[in-house]
């Protein structure tokens, strides 16, 4: 099959190209600069210059196409709704149309588990759970947007949603970043780090990306997860003494978690502050939020094995 691939250079992409070329899919990535080229054609795969942000410089090259893997999107976690707006939703959205005017068959889009993130816990659900009335972040919020369109939109184009949890592995700017932040003493358990917590490694992500393209039922979601019983605690600990990194000590109940999350983006927001306050209600759920997804659907319908990693 001939996919293009959005974000084919960064931390997962990467690895779903090198699936894709393995698998004997043509592949070609979407690539804004000479970096990110150089980067795609070591991996073999061909690069297509384009910004998400300007469709109508590239939409001819789409029609070239039979799939489309859209895994680009700024991984920011806080910020004004428009900047979401605009460099999510509207960009993905966008794509999406302009796939469909030119007769791509299959768009798989990269979701993620913030989507259903608000208030409660997300034990035991599958991808029939309703979403919540606002999640607890604009990432969350976009990425559902997108969701809901997708499964829904008067097209011809069948869309498959993969949606994961944390994606980690070596290499990972976002556990990079969490253990940096855990070496300067920056971070704090709450509850002790005793929530059920969610993850997948990017393998076997990329693994589910591939399945899903391939074998994914037209307007369907599914959760990928590494079907680990991870606790927030169980998680990071292992990661953090590869890392040497002096496993944190300090822990806070998470009532004081809510009010110190409350205030600092409530003083955030009064003084139009740009950079992230340390604490916001979707860095508290990432921690304390109790969260088990069951996989059965990926695994009968796509086929779906996740490998066990070392943590």
């Amino acid at each position: 099959m001939r996919v293009l691939v959005t974000g084919g250079s960064g931390f997962l992409g990467s690895h779903v190209v090198r699936r894709l070329l393995a698998g004997g899919h043509e592949v070609e990535v979407l690539v804004r600069s000479p970096v990110a080229r150089q980067k795609i054609e070591s991996l073999g795969a061909g690069a297509l210059e384009g910004d998400l942000t300007r469709i109508d410089t590239f939409v001819g090259k789409l029609r070239s196409f039979e799939a489309v893997i859209h895994c680009a999107a700024p991984l920011v976690f806080w910020g004004e709704w428009e900047f979401y707006k605009k460099n999510l939703l509207d960009t993905t959205l966008g794509l999406v149309q302009a796939c469909s005017r030119v007769g791509v068959k299959r768009f798989v889009q990269i979701s993620s588990e913030s989507v259903l993130q608000a208030n409660g816990p997300l034990e035991g659900i599958d991808e029939k759970f309703p979403y919540p009335p606002e999640p607890n972040s604009y990432y969350g919020k976009a990425k559902r947007e997108i969701e809901i369109y997708l499964k829904s939109a008067p097209f011809k184009m069948e869309t498959v949603i993969v949606r994961p949890p944390f994606i980690w592995g070596p290499q990972c700017p976002a556990l990079l970043a969490i253990a940096e932040k855990a070496y300067k003493g920056s971070f704090v358990w709450v509850n002790h780090g005793k929530s059920p917590f969610e993850a997948v490694h990017v393998e076997n992500l990329a693994q589910a990306t591939v399945l899903a393209l391939e074998k994914g039922v037209n307007r369907q979601v599914y959760f990928v997860t590494d079907d680990q019983p991870y606790t927030v605690r169980s998680f990071f600990v292992p990661i953090f003494s590869r890392q040497n990194v002096p496993i944190p000590e300090r822990s806070i109940s998470l009532k004081l978690g809510n009010f110190l999350a409350r205030l600092s983006e409530a003083v955030w927001k009064k003084f139009k502050i740009k950079k992230a306050p340390p604490l916001s209600k979707f860095d508290l759920a990432f921690v304390s939020m109790p969260r088990r997804y069951s996989i059965a659907l990926a695994r009968s319908e796509l086929g779906y094995a996740p490998q066990v990693f070392k943590l």
